[in-house]
């Protein structure tokens, strides 16, 4: 099995038949339910004779059942059928055996059949299909020689694989036979020249020994002066050393710092988020022309006692008559299509932000001071 895996030939032997055996069950399955429906259809035919009498329920189904099973190619490649047809009542209408009909003499034969298949109809009708397909019949034989077409497929498929895996690894081990012999000469020829070399470097020691023993005596005599620098790169070791501690500590403090600067911001953002909520419902209730950003109440909050004062009389103002209200300029937005915004002062260092909204009243974006006036005319472009 050099180019062909065991366990591939060993599955490619058993699942042909475990699949032709579950194809056969299946197909029997799938068949018996389709010639069911097929059969149900067509058994009856059309009605009409039936009810007028001219033919017998039991000769049309026969009939319609004959040219059924003639149209199949199934049946022509060895697929076997058992059909049987029954009304509810238990009253076998196919496969039936032919009987003396006992009907009186002077009754219109044609009324009797009429009847009876009304009868029969009116009953209702059940067919039952068992589908067979024997193990020596075309389909099978095809079916079988289909998964063994197939196995041999995927066998061809492994073993060329396997042989152009075998084929490339033989062609790279050459490959590499050839590429060591090459080393091993080139080697040889390294070692020949190393050993002289060698031969070379052996007189070489010899010379380097002899200044080794006057480097012997020059290293005694500068050994003192070596100890005493020694000594003063670990006193200058321990300064830094000193140094570097201090300013560690130092960092810490800072960091210290920073982290209640921090707590310091969170606790001032709390106290007024809480003071620009009480501010936003007195607001409320005493400007009902006027909306608020979250931005300009927290801006109100941050005011001085005196600006504020000055703010809220602009905001009475905007509340009740926006014309009163001096306007330093207009603060237009990047995007044409937004409506403009005006820029108030207050007490010269505070700046008021609002534009008229749909509804016809105003909306005060932001509320600020001089430094914060970068901060909230980006603000304002963003909205």
């Amino acid at each position: 099995m050099k180019f062909l895996p065991f366990k591939i030939l060993f599955l490619c032997i058993l699942i042909p038949p475990v699949l032709f055996l579950f194809t056969l069950h299946f197909s029997e399955s799938y068949f018996k339910k389709k010639y069911t429906e097929e059969i149900e259809e067509i058994c009856t035919g059309d009605t009409y004779p039936l009810f007028k009498g001219t033919i017998t329920l039991r000769d049309a189904i026969k009939k319609n059942i004959s040219i059924y099973l003639k149209n199949k190619l199934l049946i022509t490649w060895g697929v076997q059928t058992n059909i049987v047809i029954e009304t509810k009542t238990g009253i076998r209408l196919f496969p039936f055996f032919y009987q003396q009909d006992s009907t009186d003499f002077y009754i219109d034969k044609s009324i009797s059949i009429a009847s009876e298949n009304y009868t029969f109809l009116k009953d209702g009708i059940l067919v039952k299909v068992d589908i067979i397909i024997p193990y020596d019949t075309k389909i099978s034989y095809f079916i079988f020689s289909f998964y063994i077409f197939i196995s041999l497929i995927i066998i061809y498929c492994f073993y060329n694989i396997g042989a152009q895996k075998a084929e490339k690894h033989e062609f790279i081990k050459n490959r590499r036979i050839k590429g060591l012999e090459e080393k091993h000469a080139r080697y040889a020829k390294q070692a020949f020249i190393h050993e002289q070399k060698r031969s070379k470097l052996l007189s070489d020691l010899l010379n380097v020994k002899k200044e080794l023993e006057k480097e012997k005596l020059k290293v005694i005599k500068n050994e003192d002066e070596m100890l005493e620098e020694i000594s003063l790169y670990e006193e200058e070791l321990e300064k830094n050393t000193s140094l570097l501690k201090d300013q560690q500590e130092y960092i810490d403090s800072l960091k210290h710092r920073i982290k209640e600067l921090d707590y310091a911001k969170v606790k001032e953002k709390k106290q007024i988020d809480k003071a620009s909520e009480a501010l936003s419902k007195r607001f409320k209730v005493l400007y009902k022309n006027i909306l608020f950003d979250k931005r300009a109440l927290e801006g109100f909050v941050s005011l001085e006692s005196e600006a504020k004062i000055k703010c809220e009389e602009v905001i009475h103002h905007l509340n009740e008559d926006f014309t009163k209200v001096s306007i330093k300029r207009k603060v237009f937005s990047k995007k044409d299509n937004k409506t403009p915004s005006f820029e108030v002062l207050i007490a010269y260092k505070g700046r008021l932000y609002f534009r008229h909204t749909k509804d016809g009243k105003i909306n005060i974006l932001a509320i600020g001071t001089k430094t914060t006036q970068h901060k909230d005319l980006v603000y304002i472009d963003k909205l």
